[in-house]
């Protein structure tokens, strides 16, 4: 079972190596200021979500001691 799972990976991947990888057009342009300021957005966005999740641990630890004193 094990080795047709790995058999079958290895036909797929050289599938779509063989049927992918055309190198046809150019390269597509980057507008680096547009990428920067969606790096930027992505980045705050990163920074409040680990703010939420590290106050609800803090929050949620300090209910579990409390909850064991009374």
């Amino acid at each position: 079972m094990k080795t047709r799972i790995i058999l079958l990976a290895v036909v797929v991947c050289v599938v779509i190596g063989l049927t992918g990888c055309d190198g046809g057009g150019p390269p597509p342009t980057i507008d680096a200021p547009k990428l920067a300021s969606a790096f930027k957005w992505l980045g705050v966005c990163g920074v409040i979500c680990s703010a939420f999740g590290a106050t609800g641990l803090i929050i949620a630890s300090r209910n579990h001691r409390n909850r064991g004193r009374k």
